[in-house]
């Protein structure tokens, strides 16, 4: 089909065939108004028109095609920022709030900035600071390049780690979905590295993900490169000598990194391009480039999170990132004081509570930190009572450590739940109800970093120095985090985001080491009622008080018949839970 660029139909050519079959393809050729004499007289004489730039719809969407030939033409049009914008208008993400919205209603200064360099230029390196959304405009921006700007077009999308690339395919496949249906192409192929569409005779449409590291196998050529935090992958140097050869010639490229240290390859590639000796045009994006912030909202968060990472986050120029990218998350000063007065390792003791956190690794290691839970009578610290580090192991291994930590230490047991850790949960002899199934998202996970940091600040929190592997893990932690050892620091991000859940029980599922000293109270169970402050493992039994798992509390009433009969039901199932454990340890 072929429409002239005010959305008039000057012709158009569909087989009978092609109406027939499902699926079909329509290029949809958007005409320049010094060329529609050309195109009528072709379509006059029987002839198809010379060949030009085309959108491909489909041609079961015909009847909503025509309804929107206007924006069609500003889609096809032969100006790429005008067909890039009118792509904005139809490109959705999900803003903070969780609600989707067109990008283009909510373009900020240094997005727009960022978006001109890079139609302009075409290959752009960007510095940025965090939450600028340069993410999202170059997930718009290579989807258009797949599905209005390229024939043929190969996109490759590499990030630090395999999970990293994956996710921005993942957010490209919503966005897809997202567009009126006859923009919608049909799927030839999808993995979770892949998406390939229908576009067409000769004329397909590819997306793949890699994870940028040295053996990642990176042979097609492509006809536009996303290279996300370039400067955390494992070596720059040798992943940018991989990649720029197979850019084609009409590629464009956009390589996006928050800065890691000054000095470094991106650090001089950064510099070079800012003096016009590579190919792609240097852009940084400032904390203060987007909409609601201010030199107000800066200082606030500078006494929030403290100097140093508010400058390693939120840099105001380039220099400034890289000058404060190579500082480590947790501050050295932190973890020195996080050491004085410290438990030593120790075994379980009678009375307190403990909440064993695991991380479980397919290829790395798999570690478990065991945090002591301070008592109603002690002030609120924290320490880590026990570390556990196995490497090569296979997982009924891992599963019998995760068992016999569990047993050694009285408390909940928090596993990861991501990948490998949910088979391994299913499969634990542990009661359920003794068990919590951590996600790691990447939300939760910097909340779990933030929490860790503050529990360190407010020295809350206490590492004996015998833990070494694990201050070692916490003073050489920086973000991103792909290609450094992390284990130890995710097994206390787990501990240190439960840790209110230490003294949770479950009743009809209850710990019998919680409840010792309740049930070897002398005499009927009014006379149970009479004892003024009876302390079990850091919880309180006056008149008789149990902290529930959800955090709510449930009190037994002495003058109350039935409250009594619960709580003789209740010493009779402790009995019997005891009489099972020693049976079971026989």
């Amino acid at each position: 089909m072929w429409i002239g660029a005010n959305g008039e139909v000057l012709g158009s050519y569909i087989p009978g065939a092609a109406v027939a079959s499902a699926g079909t393809v329509l290029h949809v050729h958007v005409v320049p108004a010094d060329a529609v004499d050309a195109v009528r007289a072709a379509i006059d004489v029987g002839a198809c028109p010379a060949d030009s730039p085309y959108i491909p719809v489909l041609l079961d969407s015909q009847d909503e095609l025509l309804d929107n030939l206007p924006l069609v033409c500003r889609l096809g049009s032969p100006d790429a920022r005008e067909s890039l914008m009118a792509w904005l208008e139809l490109w959705t993400f999900i803003d903070e709030d969780g609600r989707p919205r067109a990008l283009v209603d909510s373009l900020w200064e240094g997005q727009r900035r960022f978006l001109e360099a890079l139609l302009s230029d075409r290959h752009v390196l960007s510095i940025k600071s965090r939450k600028v959304g340069l993410s999202t405009l170059v997930c718009a921006h290579a989807a258009w390049t797949a599905r209005i700007r390229d024939v043929n077009a190969s996109v490759h999308l590499l990030s630090y780690r395999a999970d990293a690339a994956q996710e921005l395919l993942r957010t490209l496949r919503r966005g897809f979905e997202g567009l009126p249906s006859f923009l919608r192409l049909p799927l030839m192929r999808e993995t979770s590295s892949v998406l390939c569409f229908a576009a067409g005779l000769a004329d397909t449409r590819t997306l793949k993900a890699f994870p940028a590291t040295p053996t990642a196998a990176i042979e097609a050529i492509s006809s536009h490169l996303v290279l996300d935090e370039w400067a955390h992958t494992f070596d720059p140097e040798a992943i940018w000598a991989a990649v720029e050869p197979t850019l084609a010639p009409r590629s464009s490229s956009v390589l996006i990194t928050t800065a890691r240290t000054a000095g470094d390859f991106v650090h001089d590639y950064y510099r070079r391009s800012e003096l016009g000796e590579t190919r792609h045009k240097a852009v940084f994006v400032s904390v203060l480039e987007r909409a609601e912030r201010s030199r107000e909202w800066l200082e606030q968060k500078r006494r929030q999170e403290g100097k140093a990472r508010t400058l390693r986050n939120y840099p105001l120029t380039a220099e400034e990132a890289f000058a404060y990218a190579g500082d480590p998350y947790f501050a050295a000063q932190l973890l020195a004081t996080a050491q004085r007065d410290a438990l030593r390792a120790q075994p379980a003791t009678r009375g307190d509570r403990y909440l064993k956190s695991w991380d479980v690794g397919r290829k790395d290691a798999s570690v478990c930190v065991v945090l002591r839970a301070p008592s109603e009578q002690e002030a609120e610290v924290w320490h880590v009572a026990s570390y556990e580090r196995l490497v090569g192991e296979d997982f009924p291994t891992i599963q019998r450590a995760i068992e016999a930590m569990h047993r050694q230490y009285p408390g909940l047991t928090v596993v990861e739940a991501n990948s490998i850790g949910g088979p391994i949960l299913q499969n634990l002899h542990l009661p359920t109800s003794e068990l919590i199934e951590h996600m790691t998202t990447q939300a939760s996970k910097q909340a779990m970093l933030t929490e860790i940091e503050i529990q360190l600040q407010q020295e809350t929190l206490k590492i004996h120095p015998a833990f070494q592997q694990l201050l070692v893990e916490l003073a050489d932690y920086r973000l991103p985090d792909g290609s450094i050892t992390q284990d130890s620091v995710m097994a206390l991000g787990f501990a240190v985001a439960n840790r209110h859940r230490a003294h949770a029980v479950t009743l009809g599922r209850i710990n019998t080491e919680l409840f010792y000293e309740l049930n070897d109270l002398p005499g009927p169970p009014a006379s149970w009622f009479d004892q003024q402050k009876l302390t079990s493992n850091g919880l309180s039994f006056g008149l008789v008080r149990v902290e529930l798992e959800n955090g709510s509390t449930t009190h037994y009433d002495p003058d109350d018949p039935a409250d009594c009969r619960r709580v003789e039901n209740l010493r009779a199932e402790i009995a019997a839970q005891r009489l099972q454990l020693q049976a079971s340890a026989e």
